[in-house]
């Protein structure tokens, strides 16, 4: 951490990236924060004292909206929303979390998204005269002609995922406290918590979305190679009446599915297609995450492969270590915990 910034900072972003697993990390802190903030609000609140700042309040499913002089900063979270730009002040008043994916993954993911008729770049698509790009052979937009589409797509917006990411997490990726990286989603997010928590955050280990999450990782660390150090410290949060809540995680793992499920079928543009019960953008091990795409790697040939890797979006790839374009892998001592074991609240 720069040594300019509050060692204690209980307010809590996150700077929002979108098609990198975003929609599960709103999931997961609206179910620990009980008032949402936009960034710009805040941004006004701070420059000027008389501000009044406009806030959404939980209450049980629904959110209200009012404007308030001051907020609950323990149990706030300001949203720095897709497309809007990092900045230092976020990091000088609250703990930043960024997410970020394998560039090519999210290019095959935005691209298939879009092709079902949803999202921001559907909409820039369709204003800017390449909606013929877009995919047709629905619902995995893989036939050989969607596959050609994909890549004159990829030729006409190249770069836009590094252009994306240095405008939300800087050139340098210095806007961020704690990455949530995709292709270790479960356990970069639990250790965002922690690290959140270390600093001078609160954390409900109680409530069934963080005690779903402290599950997945122990069977990750039980099932894997990978021995996820955030385990223990995790473990050590719950109580025993916390593991009472597991059922209830359970059940709401299931409502949410079907929510999820109603609200794609209500604002998907113009395909239908028949339920699915798993059908849902809160566990991206799901089939869902490839509902709209086929593996990332059927769309690119060996010269895209390596013109990814060393073409616009190589800091990302330099960054975090990631291998290749479509692989996995990537560099996990991004994912070192430091003196966190040593922590105890």
């Amino acid at each position: 951490m720069n040594a300019h910034y509050n060692r204690s900072r209980p307010l809590l972003f996150f700077n929002h990236n979108p098609k990198a697993g975003g929609g599960t990390i709103r999931f997961i802190i609206e179910a620990l924060k009980k008032c949402k903030i936009d960034s710009d609000s805040y941004e006004k609140y701070i420059i000027d004292d008389n501000h009044t700042i406009e806030i959404q309040m939980r209450n049980d499913t629904t959110w209200t909206t009012s404007s308030e002089h001051d907020f609950d900063h323990d149990n706030c979270v300001v949203y720095v929303n897709e497309y809007s730009k990092g900045k230092s002040i976020h990091r000088k008043h609250g703990y930043v979390i960024g997410n970020i994916r394998e560039p090519c993954s999210h290019y095959v993911s935005l691209w298939g998204y879009a092709s079902i008729g949803m999202g921001g770049h559907y909409r820039f698509a369709k204003n800017h005269g390449f909606e013929h790009l877009l995919g047709r052979d629905y619902p995995q937009f893989s036939s050989k002609g969607d596959i050609n589409r994909f890549q004159e797509w990829l030729g006409r917006v190249e770069g836009l995922i590094s252009k994306r990411t240095v405008k939300s997490y800087g050139s340098n990726f210095d806007m961020v406290d704690c990455w949530v990286i995709l292709e270790d989603f479960q356990n970069s997010m639990l250790r965002c918590l922690l690290l959140y928590e270390k600093q001078g955050g609160f954390v409900n280990w109680k409530v069934p979305e963080v005690i779903d999450l402290v599950q997945n990782v122990i069977k990750q660390n039980q099932s894997s190679s990978q021995r996820y150090l955030s385990v223990p410290e995790a473990v050590s949060r719950l109580t025993t009446d916390t593991w009472d809540s597991v059922e209830a995680a359970a059940k709401m793992r299931e409502e949410i599915r079907e929510q999820q499920y109603q609200w794609m079928q209500q604002m998907r543009g113009f395909y239908k297609r028949e339920p699915q019960p798993n059908y849902t953008k809160n566990d991206v091990d799901s089939s869902v995450q490839h509902a709209h795409h086929e593996s990332c790697i059927n769309y690119f040939n060996n010269t895209l492969l390596q013109n990814m890797r060393n073409g616009k979006e190589k800091s990302i790839f330099d960054h975090f270590g990631y291998e290749g374009c479509c692989q996995k892998a990537f560099n996990h001592s991004l994912l070192e915990f430091d003196d966190i074991s040593s922590y105890h609240t």
